[in-house]
């Protein structure tokens, strides 16, 4: 019975805990703010995106663990409480990426852009993403 109880409020506590970066659900962006620009910025702020898509999916990470650890040794999910959360810029980041793509795609651009889903799965360091940035096929 004990365990029940044990279990039952660890579950409660893990609710307030941060989400996975992986869970994060993309907030709408108005295609409008894009539509001016051409190709070439497109690309430009792509890569600026894949930046911060990979930079705030480790924060993310970072403070859903810390959460856990918190939870778990004094009860309160400390990372949430003390503003670590980067939950909603990370909606905000997977918003900004579709519309891109969305943008990209409907002008023509021919840019392969990689889903955010996809650039959180790999978690690529932010060194590597730069890197990627310059390689010429």
């Amino acid at each position: 019975m004990r365990w029940v109880i044990a279990i039952t409020a660890l579950a409660i506590f893990l609710t307030g805990c941060a989400k996975a970066p992986e869970a994060v659900v993309p907030q709408y962006v108005s295609p409008l703010q894009y539509q001016h620009y051409d190709c070439d910025q497109l690309a430009e702020e792509i890569s600026r995106n894949e930046i911060a898509i990979a930079e705030a999916s480790q924060q993310q990470r970072r403070a859903r663990n810390n959460d856990i650890i918190g939870v778990i040794l004094i009860g309160l999910p400390v990372s949430s409480l003390s503003g670590s959360n980067v939950a909603d810029y990370l909606g905000r980041l997977k918003g900004e990426r579709d519309t891109l793509a969305t943008v990209a795609t409907e002008q023509r651009c021919g840019l392969n852009v990689m889903p955010a889903d996809e650039i959180i799965e790999a978690n690529t360091p932010v060194e590597q993403v730069e890197e990627e940035e310059y390689i010429v096929d």
